[in-house]
């Protein structure tokens, strides 16, 4: 074992370190630099399931767009059609000033600086979402997976024990449906990551049932988890 040559080079390294410490998708030539393997990348992401690699892609257009926005080219875009980059409205007016403050680099880094603030917030909140459903589903046996990917559970429990798990979660709006009677039908929570979770009483199957859904690219949401609660 020897000392890395270019251990002055990077103080933040260990002097026994190999390819910046990210041996799975990077490599050294005979102790120098680490760079990029493309072949390791391509196979990490082919490892992927088809979710897997829908988040790759979309981090990866995150990142891209970010630095895009850096420049006046969405502006002058919008300016022209009336639409941002990923085909939302984009006022005219305000694209076209923008436009002339994107000369004054400034102008255009305050503007996407919140913008970066609120990617690293939903990240956070979607961590915190994933971490909350694999603590509820500790205690849940998985009973079924559909072809569309919805994942079946089955969890020992009441609607109070349904409603408990649903109130793990943190929202940012949650509405109650009633029926007729004045019975509560259902809750729905909507989360900062954009999951729709849901808690009723009963179901088809009749069972206290909670739902956890995610907005699709086509504006309605797609359910990905149902567990449903059953005294023993």
């Amino acid at each position: 074992m020897s000392v890395d040559p270019l251990a002055e080079k990077f103080p933040h390294f260990s002097p026994y370190q190999f390819a910046g410490n990210k041996p799975t998708w990077s490599r050294e030539i005979e102790g120098l630099e680490s760079g990029v393997d493309a072949m390791m990348m391509a196979n990490a992401y082919n490892s992927l399931d088809e979710e897997g690699k829908k988040a790759w892609r979309e981090s990866e257009k995150r990142i891209f767009l970010f630095f895009v926005r850096l420049t006046p080219a969405e502006d002058i875009y919008g300016a022209f059609t009336g639409k941002d980059f990923e085909g939302n409205a984009y006022n005219k007016g305000e694209a076209a000033a923008w436009a002339a403050m994107g000369l004054i680099p400034a102008g255009k880094f305050s503007k996407y600086l919140g913008k970066l603030k609120g990617f690293f917030k939903f990240e956070k909140a979607a961590d915190r979402t994933l971490r909350i459903t694999n603590e509820i589903l500790k205690d849940a046996k998985l009973t079924k997976i559909t072809s569309k990917g919805l994942k079946n559970f089955t969890k020992e429990g009441n609607f109070n024990d349904a409603l408990k798990d649903f109130s793990k979660y943190k929202f940012k709006k949650v509405e109650a449906k009633f029926d007729k009677n004045g019975n509560l039908k259902a809750k729905i929570g909507y989360t900062k990551d954009n999951k729709i979770i849901n808690v009723r009483p009963t179901s088809k199957e009749g069972s206290p049932t909670l739902e956890i859904a995610r907005y699709t690219d086509k504006g309605n949401y797609k359910s990905e988890i149902k567990i449903r609660y059953h005294e023993e």
